[in-house]
């Protein structure tokens, strides 16, 4: 997935209406199930003044779950976990400025 060793995958679930609590069972199944390490995040606060987290997994396990989601993922959303259709997506994205 990387083209050098500077570049690393930091995946991470968008949880941020879930509570910590939620967030930790969450962490839990993931290492239970596919034994992917990951942990919730605190993001600040959301407008009703509760607390946000996200889930991030551990970047080594990273690789891991990317190759677990990879066959599952729509073309549109490819450059999301392929570091080449990533790449051209980019230079697709810079052609388009306005």
């Amino acid at each position: 997935m990387c083209k050098n060793n500077r570049i690393k995958p930091e995946c991470c679930f968008c949880t941020d209406s879930f509570s910590r609590e939620t967030c930790e069972c969450f962490s839990i199944l993931l290492r239970y199930k596919w034994k992917i390490r990951s942990h919730p995040r605190y993001k600040g606060k959301r407008k009703d003044g509760k607390d946000k987290y996200r889930v991030v997994l551990c970047t080594a396990d990273s690789y891991d779950f990317i190759d677990l989601i990879s066959p599952y993922v729509i073309p549109s959303m490819r450059y999301k976990v392929d570091y080449k259709e990533y790449l051209k997506w980019r230079k697709e994205k810079e052609t388009y400025k306005f």
